[in-house]
């Protein structure tokens, strides 16, 4: 009978940020009680839709049924960053200088003042009700502006907006959310409700973003992971997915851009709430050593952790994909490969390779079918031997520019401690 068990643990802080964290990390594990289980299977999902839960719970009991392993799911931090998710949007200090800052340039252009009322004044945050009445006094201006000949009739005025993610969460992009799918899996091996098999497989899933955490946790502890198996997951960060876009140019690097669906002439430029800035001043300022630490396809840090432990990876990805470049993930598995990892990488190139099912197009993702891709792979790798040396060290050391992180198993979990090299 298949059983789903849910989990609330304490995970990690925010090391980087010095943030300590205010919820439980949450996770599930489905299995069958009456077999022993042949692996830990994990299912990172990326950006969710409004229905991905029951979506990945049903993926999660076909992948119980059909191949006897327990399968996990587990809710990464900042996972619910989308206003269909029940996100609330505000307008913050940066997001008004940039509205403040664009409105100037367009008054120059067009030769007039505009006057947008007192919402941009002040350092206080704008609720969704002032969000509204803001984008209503654009977009008259805007009308009046398109009447008087001033502006084009398809011009569009952008306006900078920030997202709050649910339990007082924020963009971290990577490192936490990698962290909390490692903590999950050192809890289940101590606790598991079910019986593990004695050569039982440690192995992740995960498409786009969820292919990046599944790469980011082997790499942060190469020792617990099997093997990746990943849809369209990109290898390094991919900047306007950071929250950090608004912080440069919040109109070229917006998480997401849509026209109001209310009016013609409103541009949003959408950007998660995060606590790192790009002020070379600030204490939270995103730096290299960040990007680094993040970055899977780095030269230094790959040797180190093809030392650890060589686990494989398996990719699927389009030629066309749009988040990160086909060219460079075939660089990346080359120098896996050149470094003793098993690495197979699985290009789409033609149309001729949709059949409707399996792959639905050459866009990001490609409509992958993961109920297929479990079975196109899961099998085989359940079937080979990985060999694990108990007596190995359990931590993982990188320099990244002017820090070393530093990720250990404890018996609490993997611990991230970070030192200054400076």
């Amino acid at each position: 009978m298949i059983k789903t068990k849910r989990y609330e643990i304490k995970s990690c802080d925010d090391e980087e940020l010095g943030i300590k964290r205010k919820f439980p990390l949450e996770f599930s594990v489905s299995f069958d009680e009456a077999k022993e289980m042949r692996g830990l299977v994990f299912f990172i999902n990326g950006i969710r839709n409004a229905d991905s839960k029951s979506y990945e719970a049903n993926l999660a009991k076909f992948v119980v049924e059909n191949f006897q392993v327990a399968c996990v799911l587990v809710e990464y931090h900042c996972i619910d960053f989308k206003p269909q998710h029940g996100c609330k949007c505000f307008i913050d200090k940066q997001d008004k200088e940039n509205i403040i800052t664009y409105l100037k340039k367009f008054e120059e252009r067009i030769g007039i003042k505009i006057n947008l009322g007192d919402l941009l004044n002040g350092d206080e945050d704008l609720n969704e009700a002032e969000i509204n009445k803001l984008m209503f006094d654009i977009d008259m201006m805007m009308i009046t502006l398109k009447n008087q000949g001033r502006v084009s009739r398809d011009a569009k005025f952008p306006l900078s907006i920030s997202t709050r993610p649910l339990k007082e969460e924020y963009q971290n992009f990577g490192p936490m959310q990698a962290l909390d799918i490692l903590n999950a899996l050192c809890f289940l091996k101590q606790n598991a409700p079910f019986k593990l098999s004695k050569d039982y497989k440690t192995l992740l899933f995960g498409t786009s973003h969820g292919g990046f955490v599944a790469f980011l946790a082997a790499k942060f502890a190469p020792y617990l992971i099997d093997g990746v198996v990943e849809n369209s997951g990109y290898i390094q960060t991919v900047f306007r997915l950071t929250g950090l876009g608004k912080y440069k140019d919040f109109v070229e690097f917006p998480e997401a851009a849509i026209t109001h669906p209310q009016t013609n002439s409103v541009y949003i430029c959408v950007h998660t709430k995060t606590e790192f800035n790009l002020d070379k001043n600030s204490p939270k300022c995103y730096t290299e050593a960040h990007r680094r630490i993040r970055c899977c396809f780095d030269e230094e840090h790959l040797k180190i952790w093809a030392k650890n432990h060589r686990g494989v990876f398996i990719s699927y990805h389009s030629i066309k994909d749009s988040l990160e470049e086909a060219q460079n993930k075939v660089n990346f598995f080359k120098r896996l490969q050149e470094l003793g990892f098993e690495a197979r990488l699985n290009l789409i190139r033609a149309e001729s390779e949709i059949d409707g099912r399996f792959i639905k197009d050459l866009e990001h993702g490609m409509g992958m079918s993961m109920r297929e891709l479990f079975k196109r792979e899961l099998p085989a790798l359940l079937e080979r031997s990985f060999t694990h040396d108990e007596s190995e060290e359990r931590q993982v050391i990188y320099k990244s520019e002017n820090l070393e992180y530093c990720f250990k198993e404890t018996a609490r979990g993997i611990e991230l401690k970070i030192k200054r090299l400076d």
